[in-house]
């Protein structure tokens, strides 16, 4: 694995930790960037991330079901990104978030009704805005 991270500029940067503790840092750091699954990816394995999570909640016989949605920064796209749609328009007006979607994809968001109760849910609790889809 090639780890282009610098250091000994990092060493530098911890001015006012005791030399052994520096080391100790370094060392900690350089086993944590050797761990795959600590680093951030660009694509989230939904399907293997499911699997893992479904056999955890098996193995302590929790009968919940998990849906996973990425985070975004802004709530029109967790809204498109969730329901699987494109967006034509949307803008937040007085804690509302109008969204605008063609009339076929009208159409499949409101044939997943349990989902768009999640995705509203999940908009207001995260963001404080009510959806309204148009």
């Amino acid at each position: 694995m090639s780890d282009n991270f610098n250091y000994k500029e990092f060493e530098k940067s911890l001015v006012n930790v005791p030399k052994q503790n520096k080391k100790n840092v370094i060392k900690q750091l350089k086993r944590i960037r050797k761990i795959k699954w600590f680093k951030p990816i660009d694509k989230l394995p939904k399907t293997k991330i499911r699997l893992i999570v479904n056999s955890v909640l098996k193995a302590f016989k929790i009968n919940k079901k998990v849906e996973i949605v990425a985070y975004f920064e802004k709530p029109e796209d967790v809204f498109a990104k969730a329901m699987e749609v494109n967006i034509t328009n949307a803008k937040v007006n007085s804690g509302r978030l109008i969204v605008n979607v063609d009339s076929s994809a009208k159409e499949n968001v409101y044939k997943k009704s349990s989902r768009l109760r999640r995705v509203k849910e999940l908009i207001q609790r995260n963001f404080n805005l009510e959806l309204i889809v148009n």
